[in-house]
């Protein structure tokens, strides 16, 4: 079974998460990301081959995605 992801904030944080969830081979995939910065948001995307959200909301809302990270700064 593969858990889908939506990572939100592709800062220090968020960069974190993704060498974690890079280490968990084929369990845990990408479904979209998204960040304030959308040309942060649409280079990794491309790299990781999964969506680009174009809000926050969005990507908390999409219907295969079975959890969320927040990685956004406090």
């Amino acid at each position: 079974m593969c858990v889908w992801l939506s990572l939100l904030g592709l800062g220090r944080a968020g960069n974190f998460h993704l060498q974690s969830i890079g280490l968990l081979g084929d369990a845990v995939r990408l479904a979209s990301v998204f960040d304030l910065d959308h040309s942060k948001a649409t280079e990794l995307a491309q790299r990781y081959g999964c969506r680009v959200a174009k809000t926050a909301q969005e990507a908390i809302d999409q219907p295969d995605v079975d959890a969320v990270i927040v990685a956004t700064p406090t």
